[in-house]
């Protein structure tokens, strides 16, 4: 059973909280993104990472920042982010990119929300180039 974040509560992926414990530019930093670079932000939701993926990559890159809700699709493109992001809205396991296009794929705490998470990477395999790299965060389950 998978357990996905209800978008009303989007709030929370953006939370000062959040970005003490995450850290998205230090993540960004260990995978390194070179100017120029094509990324895929997947599961981008309101913008965590996207916008920092954006200055990675530079003016002559592109970050394909990429949801398969529309509320959060909405949200991204109701931010200021810089003309080398390209937001789209994807229908389930199939990844609206060119196959054999993406430098670095991101995924941050997206896997357990997916039904086939086996699919979902085989076709996040299918965007990245053969040389390209597969970045993936994941919530650790924990007994309390």
């Amino acid at each position: 059973m998978t357990r996905k974040l209800d978008p009303g509560k989007w709030e929370r992926l953006l939370s000062e909280e959040r970005r003490a414990l995450l850290d998205p530019g230090a993540f960004l930093d260990s995978i390194g993104m070179e100017a120029g670079s094509t990324a895929a932000d997947l599961g981008a939701g309101p913008e965590f990472f996207t916008g920092l993926l954006a200055q990675r990559v530079g003016p002559g890159g592109t970050v394909h920042a990429v949801d398969t809700s529309p509320e959060m699709v909405h949200l991204l493109r109701d931010q200021d982010l810089p003309s080398q992001v390209k937001v789209v809205l994807s229908g389930g396991n199939r990844l609206p990119i060119p196959n054999e296009s993406v430098d670095l794929a991101r995924l941050a705490f997206v896997l357990h929300e997916l039904d086939e998470p086996t699919s979902f990477l085989a076709e996040a395999r299918c965007v990245l180039w053969p040389s390209g790299r597969l970045a993936v965060l994941e919530w650790v389950p924990q007994e309390e």
